[in-house]
C-alpha cells in the first residue's frame, strides 16, 4: 500500500475522505462539544486523528470510529499509551452509536459530505446523544436550522428541530 506525505495512509475516495487541519476549526469543535472528564465522546470519522488529539486531552473516554481499516490501525497505535479512547473499525451507519457509549453520551465528527444526512438521522436513534458537534457544508446546516416555510425546510429540519436545539456555531 502506498503512503501518503507524513507516513499516513492514502486518502480513499470511496469513503469520501477529507481531513480537516485548521487548529482553529478544530479546536472549535473541541470546544463546542463541551466534553470534561466525565464525558463520553463518540467521533464519528476520526481520520488521521487531529480532531482526537484534543478530545482524548479533554472527554473521560473517547470512542473513534472509523471505516477505514488503516486509519484505524493507525489510530490504534498512535493511542496505544492512552486509556481513555478505543478506536472501533466499523461502518457507523451501521453501528448503534448508544451501544457505544450509554446514555448522555457527546457525539463529534468532521463528516464525509456525501453521507452527512444519513449520518444525522442515524445519531436520532435513541438514546441520543446529549449533545452532537459536527462540521457539515453550509447548505446542510442551513436546511438543518431552516424556519418552517422557507424553502430548505424539509425532513432534516423537522426531525432535529423536533428534538433538538439546532444552531450554526460558525461560518
Amino acid at each position: 500500500m502506498a503512503r501518503a506525505s507524513g507516513g499516513f495512509p492514502p486518502v480513499l475516495k470511496k469513503y469520501g475522505q477529507h481531513f480537516l487541519n485548521d487548529q482553529r476549526v478544530l479546536e472549535s469543535i473541541a470546544d463546542a462539544t463541551g466534553a470534561t472528564a466525565a464525558d463520553t465522546v463518540v467521533e464519528i470519522g476520526p481520520g488521521r486523528g487531529a480532531l482526537t488529539d484534543l478530545l482524548v486531552d479533554r472527554a473521560g473516554k473517547v470512542v473513534a470510529v472509523e471505516l477505514d481499516r488503516a486509519l484505524a490501525k493507525m489510530l490504534r497505535d498512535r493511542y496505544a499509551s492512552h486509556s481513555n479512547i478505543e478506536v472501533i473499525e466499523a461502518d457507523v451507519l451501521k453501528t448503534p452509536l448508544g451501544d457505544l457509549a450509554g446514555a448522555g453520551y457527546i457525539l463529534a465528527g468532521n463528516v464525509p459530505y456525501y453521507i452527512t444526512t444519513p449520518i444525522i438521522f442515524h445519531a436520532l436513534v435513541p438514546p441520543l446523544p446529549r449533545r452532537a458537534v459536527f462540521l457539515v457544508q453550509a447548505e446542510v446546516a442551513e436546511r438543518m436550522t431552516s424556519p418552517p416555510g422557507s424553502k430548505e425546510y424539509g425532513a432534516l429540519s423537522v426531525n432535529l428541530q423536533t428534538i433538538a436545539k439546532v444552531e450554526i456555531l460558525s461560518r
